[in-house]
């Protein structure tokens, strides 16, 4: 440290020190200094150390302070008023600054600010010893982003951290330990809730830590939290969520726990399990995942192992079973999309006994899908699977559970949006089409098709839009639809026979005039308006409709 001594020295009898407001000098002198810009709670990148230099500018990378005075009392060096010190993209302020040569201390009092990147400190005063590390930090008022390294398939918040300490102490490198601190990603003016802690611990990039703390909203305390953690920047952490702990009537006594898993940025999942006392346990399992760019896949399950629900004068009723969900989808090369939407349900009285919402409680039906699909030049192409059933009565086992069952596999639909092939004529063609085999069957009659019958369908549309001036459109549209079934219903019966059904389908849209009208005043108005719509439709040609399987709504034309 003799260099800075000499330098000093020297620019003394220059004249330099003392009245100059902007000098400056050597990174080898504010690299010290500017050891405390690596924000409280987030690490800059290391930078070697400089070399000293022989002359005052030194070589290499420098920094430059702005200060109203500056001067030197043996191995003191001072910098007083609007001390303001750059190095590359870190900036430090403050009303007064020392640094000890010997004890290789730095001092910095008055509204001492820190800014690095997209973090920013506020102290009232800063101790920092260069040799060790080691630091210290007053009345610490801190705001960065939790941000995580971007990628495509992760949503990376813009709400920054803001949080307030009484005392902040650099435990090491990339360790701080803070003393009455409050945390928030809300406004910090108006903060709706806030983490508070009488002691934290933060670990730059990975973590932040409370003891003893707990959650506010709008200031009043509402769950204590005796350890916490949450992730800092480069990743999330995994570990166990806030247990929980409860009474029900139902349930008993409940008590149970999930872990947290983020194994990589594009994936992360929940497991847990429950006691409840009096019916047995419970387990649960969420799994998502960004795969690739454009994809998403989601698994979720849940289960219970059920003692069964006691009965006046009977056996236990028991209710368990699980339920399986998974939804994939994905913008594939080319303009393919592929979906795939599953759910497969042990027993409709497993849903009603143990779903957690009125919605899934009462919903009968389970629906699996998954096709691929592409949209070009206004046609349409997809290939499909789809399965769909419906639980008639709620029973504890599969023998006795009632339920139809509807089934498309495979299926391939090709359609085009309305074309006008001639220019100077208003006629529009449109057609869908499909070819596939189905399957019915149910234990309510019983009634069962054999696993594949054919169906396939070729549906043309001719529209021709009329105006009739400003004040009348007139649109007749008529489609001729053919379809092929593989088999049929005979007395109640299935048969193997297969027959045409042959439709002609006219429908005729009318647009009267519309009317309107505008009330109010120039500080506020509010407008009426009447649209009258006239449709007419006529079908022909569904001559026995008993004897159509209806295995979808394709079927159901009358």
């Amino acid at each position: 440290m003799g260099f800075f001594t000499d330098f000093f020295q020297w620019a003394a009898e220059a004249g330099f020190l003392g009245p100059c407001r902007r000098c400056i000098v050597s990174a080898a002198l504010f690299g010290f200094l500017i050891s405390l810009s690596p924000a409280l709670f987030a690490q800059a990148p290391s930078k070697p150390a400089p070399r000293a230099a022989s002359a005052p500018s030194g070589a290499g990378q420098e920094a430059t302070l702005e200060a109203d005075r500056q001067s030197q009392v043996g191995k003191v060096f001072y910098a007083d008023g609007h001390v303001d010190v750059r190095y590359q993209d870190t900036r430090l302020r403050a009303d007064h600054v020392e640094y000890n040569e010997e004890t290789q201390v730095v001092i910095a009092t008055g509204h001492v600010q820190l800014d690095y990147q997209m973090q920013h400190v506020e102290a009232s005063d800063a101790r920092y010893e260069v040799n060790t590390g080691r630091g210290t930090f007053h009345h610490v008022r801190a705001t960065f982003a939790l941000q995580r390294r971007p990628t495509p398939s992760l949503l990376i918040s813009l709400n920054p951290l803001y949080f307030e300490a009484q005392v902040a102490e650099r435990l090491s490198p990339d360790t701080y330990r803070i003393r009455g601190a409050w945390l928030t990603v809300c406004d910090p003016n108006r903060p709706l809730w806030k983490f508070y802690a009488p002691e934290a611990t933060v670990r730059l990039q990975k973590s932040v830590h409370l003891e003893n703390g707990n959650f506010r909203v709008l200031s009043v305390p509402v769950l204590y939290l005796p350890f916490a953690t949450f992730p800092a920047e480069h990743r999330r952490d995994s570990g166990f969520l806030i247990p929980d702990i409860g009474d029900s009537s139902r349930k008993g006594f409940v008590f149970g726990d999930d872990y947290y898993w983020a194994p990589t940025d594009w994936m992360d999942g929940t497991i847990g399990a429950h006691y409840f006392s009096d019916r047995g346990w419970s387990q649960n399992a969420d799994i998502r995942m960004k795969p690739w760019e454009n994809s998403t896949l989601v698994a979720t399950y849940s289960g219970m192992e059920d003692r069964g629900l006691t009965q006046v004068g009977g056996p236990r009723l028991n209710q368990g079973g699980n339920e399986e969900k998974l939804l994939f989808t994905a913008l594939l090369p080319d303009g393919w999309r592929a979906v795939a939407d599953l759910d497969h349900l042990s027993s409709l009285t497993y849903r009603l006994a143990w779903s957690e919402t009125y919605t899934q409680a009462v919903n009968s039906e389970v629906r699996n899908n998954a096709f691929l699909g592409k949209n070009f030049n206004g046609f349409s192409l997809n290939f499909a699977s789809i399965s769909y059933e419906n639980y008639l009565n709620a029973t504890t086992t599969t023998a006795q559970q009632t339920s139809i069952s509807l089934r498309t596999a495979p299926e391939a639909r090709f359609s085009s949006v309305d074309q006008a092939p001639f220019r100077h004529l208003p006629l529009y063609f449109s057609f869908e089409s499909f070819l596939g085999a189905s399957h019915r069957g149910e234990n309510v009659t019983p009634f069962s098709t054999p696993g594949f019958v054919e169906r396939n369908e070729f549906a043309p549309t001719v529209t021709m839009p009329l105006h009739f001036g400003p004040w009348l459109d007139v649109t007749p549209s008529f489609t001729f639809r053919s379809t092929h079934y593989g088999g049929q219903l005979q007395n109640g019966n299935y048969a193997g026979i297969g027959f045409f059904r042959n439709t002609e389908e006219f429908s005729l849209d009318i647009r009267p005039p519309s009317l309107d009208r505008v009330w109010g005043s120039e500080a506020s108005r509010w407008k009426h308006v009447i649209e009258p719509e006239i449709v007419y439709s006529y079908v022909n040609g569904v001559d026995d409709f008993a004897r159509n399987i209806r295995f979808d709504e394709d079927d159901t034309l009358t």
